[in-house]
């Protein structure tokens, strides 16, 4: 996979051990979908705000004492659980999914949690719109 200056400084750490770790795991999923490229975003509607295990509460963490911050305007896809008061979700799911939604807002998430959201500004004409989760930084 073809990766740029900025790519490979971004994976040498040359802009801190977040940024590293994180493109180490775009670079990792780039190659094993055979990408040639990564592309450029100018923001994102993240798809993984849900509590599956512990180690998504692990990985987040792991971000959020890194200091990590999201680089472009990132808003958040429904959670995995109700996180209303009156939800029938058992008291440990809604605790554990708020706790994700929580440490994507440390990261600079937007918690508008939908799966529908149109009511964000339309992209621009030059833009490329990827579905789901998408090989982009």
């Amino acid at each position: 996979m073809h990766l740029t200056a900025e790519d490979k400084s971004c994976l040498a750490g040359d802009q801190g051990e977040a940024t590293r770790l994180a493109m180490r795991f775009l670079v990792a999923a780039g190659e094993a979908m055979q990408a040639s490229r990564l592309i450029d975003i100018t923001r994102c509607h993240l798809v993984g705000s849900y509590y599956a295990g512990e180690a998504d509460l692990l990985l987040l963490r792991r971000f959020a004492a890194l200091g990590a911050k999201v680089r472009v305007p990132t808003t958040l896809n429904a959670s995995s659980a109700c996180l209303d008061s009156c939800s029938l979700n058992p008291q440990i799911d809604q605790e554990q999914a708020s706790l994700v939604v929580r440490l994507h807002e440390q990261l600079g998430c937007d918690p508008v949690l939908t799966c529908a959201p149109y009511h964000l500004p339309a992209p621009l004409c030059s833009a490329s719109v990827l579905p789901g989760p998408s090989l982009t930084r």
